[in-house]
């Protein structure tokens, strides 16, 4: 009974309690301080992120005017292309497959260049990026086979084969350097060249399917 009461009155237990209390006030501040910085970190870097994609968005929208001039030359060659098969000798269109993918191309073109145009900030770029990837690669490979199936066809079909082989041996160059750039809309562009190429050009000049 008297050692509890000693041990009630002893002043070693204030101390001790304050200095849990003390310990308490102090984890706690850390655990306070630890979430604060943390928190700060990842405003840090959504704000990063975000002044990220403002970059990438002007770089974009500074491209626009360079990737229009290319779509609407390469309208033009179609175009130009197209009208001179008709006139000229229309029965070099008697292939659908050249055919379907020539006449393809040119709204293609023009969606593309349309879509690159509409992107002048960033809410625009948002919209528009992955549609003009997707016709801007679409309009590509459909330019790029019919003019490959004609060399094949009307020219020399070792010749055509191997456009389209120099054609992909490009373009994979350029995915593998373009690799770092982390655009995965870009990378599915490249893709969809790819398969378009090798199913509407390549497989067709090699014998694999009739044209």
């Amino acid at each position: 009974m008297l050692y509890r009461l000693i041990r009630v009155i002893s002043p070693n237990r204030g101390r001790n309690r304050k200095r849990f209390i003390g310990n308490v006030i102090s984890s706690a501040y850390y655990v306070i301080d630890t979430f604060l910085n943390i928190k700060r970190h990842i405003l840090n870097m959504k704000k990063e992120d975000r002044m990220k994609r403002e970059d990438e968005t002007k770089i974009i929208i500074g491209k626009s005017s360079m990737y229009v001039v290319i779509a609407e030359r390469l309208l033009a060659i179609t175009l130009t292309l197209f009208v001179l098969i008709l006139t000229i000798k229309s029965e070099l269109l008697f292939s659908k497959l050249i055919s379907y993918q020539l006449v393809l191309a040119i709204p293609f073109f023009m969606l593309s260049m349309i879509s690159q145009a509409k992107m002048i900030d960033l809410e625009t770029t948002r919209k528009y990026y992955t549609f003009n990837k997707i016709t801007s690669g679409m309009s590509i490979a459909f330019f790029y086979n019919a003019l490959g199936l004609l060399i094949s066809k009307y020219v020399f079909s070792l010749l055509g084969v191997l456009f389209f082989m120099v054609y992909l041996i490009g373009v994979l160059f350029f995915i593998y350097i373009d690799a770092g750039e982390k655009d995965i809309k870009k990378f599915y562009r490249d893709l969809i060249i790819i398969a378009l190429i090798i199913l509407g050009g390549l497989l067709p000049a090699l014998g694999a399917i009739k044209f």
